[in-house]
């Protein structure tokens, strides 16, 4: 039985082909405390099962975790013009991560992955260690056959900072976990699944989450609503509501068992504009529960406004003496306003802010006018607007991306990984250490949230609205979530930032800065959002600088 395999980078995307379509491998390193990752690809005549293991005698197996690279259809790979992507036409593209089993296939003489993560423990020994790995294959008839791969490692002494500089959000969609799932809201199904996504969240770099006081006003068409899932239990009569915290409570609680430090509080009024409010869910007081407020009711009208003084009478204390301030939460007007509603915009800000109590406000735009009116205390704007808001004198530097611009970061599955993994690189090369923001760990829905059935690993583009991978990291697995090259690749991203904030601590960030820009290729051009180099090698051989002087 015929069987190759080769060692190669995280960053590559083993395409399911004859031919090979990937860069040499050279050296990779971390620190203490870091996950790292590589992969075997693998390629055979007429095997049909496949597994990928640690060696006998390896020392260290509970470090690996390995994972078969499986391929989902792909529509849309990319945005037109995009000369930097794996595909331009439809095709079949690695992402998802499956755990193996006896039942692990692929495809005959055709090239697959596995994933390899190595997670470095704290106290490891300092200097080289290989890791042997075999990879076994079982053929139609029982026929058997092994290869021995084998990748060294440098483990520097340095620990990967615990400290999270900077907050990354990618929004945590509870209603959309209760619908893959098929589970009733709030049930003891939908918070054990709920933990599972919120534990793989923080794994990932993740330290915000979108926390729906109530049903999350994004990506509706007007007039609709997404599936209920509203953490409040509100009652009202004669125009007094009551608010029961409980399920906030244990939403906190889970939270923060799992590692995610803050809060980031669902919009208080509906997308592009503010001009209405979010679908609220209020019982009267017989019990019956019913829909107020929502499209039909101005975002500033006094029912609202007097709704809302109320709401935050309690929740403000609530949240400060559950360990809340301005540094762990913060909270949403309006999501991705423009111009034309600077002045809906406003009113809403001007009716929100005073029950605020210091508290930050953060939103995805692209118009400075909204930061330079006041109206936004942490403004997130958009990869491709960012010239005027780093050349402010701003508390917090955030960034966010929406979709992917031409050659620009972005982390859809059509597009090659450095993509991804640059994110890291540029925040710590831009001074933005504010946070990093997206709409999509587990948006698992189509455009406008017109279905919630959707299969993610068949209907990867938003319902042919959007590149495939443009709304989630994540896939639904079984029993909770089932991660993707994009996923691991991005904590790399995150990683890559702590460490060059650890090296900025030591050597000053023009030094930091100096070791970034020695390490671009010759011929590259100064590196910007819109300029990186197309080179997997070279960001490898950055993160080898960094951890080298770092020690």
């Amino acid at each position: 039985m015929l069987l190759s395999a080769e060692v190669v980078s995280s960053l590559e995307k083993v395409l399911c082909r004859p031919e090979k379509s990937w860069e040499d491998f050279g050296e990779l390193s971390g620190l203490r405390g870091e996950r790292l990752s590589f992969q075997v690809a693998v390629k055979s005549k007429d095997a049909e099962y496949v597994n990928c293991r640690p060696a006998d005698g390896f020392p260290y197996p509970d470090w690996l975790r390995i994972r078969l690279v499986e391929s989902v259809p792909c529509y849309h790979p990319g945005i037109n013009g995009d000369d930097d992507l794996l595909a331009t036409v439809p095709s079949l593209l690695p992402d998802p991560l499956m755990e193996l089993d006896e039942h692990s296939r692929i495809s005959r003489q055709n090239w697959h992955a596995f994933f390899v993560n190595v997670t470095i423990p704290h106290d490891a020994p300092v200097g080289e260690l290989e890791i042997p790995l075999q990879v076994d294959a079982h053929g139609y008839f029982g026929e058997k056959t092994s290869l021995s791969v084998s990748k060294t490692i440098r483990i520097f002494e340095t620990v990967m900072p615990d400290r999270q500089d900077a907050n990354i959000i990618n929004w945590f969609y509870a209603d959309c976990i209760m619908a893959q799932h098929n589970v009733e809201c709030w049930s003891e199904e939908h918070w054990a699944l709920l933990e599972k996504y919120a534990k793989n969240y923080a794994e990932h770099g993740s330290t915000l989450i979108l926390t729906p006081l109530w049903t999350v006003s994004l990506d509706i068409a007007p007039g609709k609503q997404r599936p209920k899932c509203q953490l409040l239990d509100i009652t009202e009569v004669d125009g007094k509501y009551e608010f029961k915290l409980d399920r906030l409570e244990r939403w906190i609680k889970m939270i923060r068992k799992v590692g995610i430090r803050g809060l980031e509080i669902s919009h208080v009024y509906t997308q592009w504009g503010a001009k209405h409010c979010p679908g609220i869910f209020v019982k009267d007081k017989n019990g019956v529960e019913t829909m107020r407020f929502g499209w039909e009711c101005s975002a500033v009208s006094p029912e609202y406004t007097d709704f809302l003084r109320q709401l935050f009478a309690v929740l403000i204390p609530f949240l400060r003496q559950h360990g809340f301030d301005s540094s762990n939460c913060y909270f949403h007007v309006s999501d991705e306003p423009t111009l034309a509603h600077l002045e809906c915009y406003s009113a809403a800000v001007h009716a929100l802010r005073p029950l605020l109590d210091g508290f930050p406000t953060i939103d995805a735009l692209s118009h400075f006018e909204f930061y330079e009116r006041g109206l936004v205390t942490h403004p997130v704007p958009d990869f491709q607007h960012l010239k005027p808001f780093l050349e402010a004198d701003l508390e917090e530097r955030w960034w966010y991306y929406a979709g992917s611009g031409k050659n620009m970061p972005g982390r859809y599955i059509g597009q090659p990984s450095r993509r991804n993994r640059v994110i890291g690189i540029l925040m710590a090369f831009l001074g933005l250490d504010g946070g990093f923001l997206h709409w999509g760990y587990n948006n698992h829905s189509t455009f406008h949230s017109t279905r919630f059935d959707i299969d993610p690993y068949k209907e990867t583009d938003w319902g042919r609205s959007g590149c495939s991978g443009c709304g989630f990291l994540v896939y639904p697995g079984p029993d909770g979530p089932v991660d993707s090259i994009r996923n691991e690749v991005f904590f790399e991203a995150i990683q890559d930032y702590h460490a060059l904030k650890a090296l900025e601590a030591k050597i000053g960030r023009q030094g930091m800065i100096d070791v970034i820009v020695s390490s671009l290729p010759a011929d590259a051009a100064p590196l910007a959002v819109n300029a990186v180099p197309k080179s997997n090698s070279w960001l490898l051989s950055l993160r080898n600088a960094v951890n080298a002087a770092l020690g």
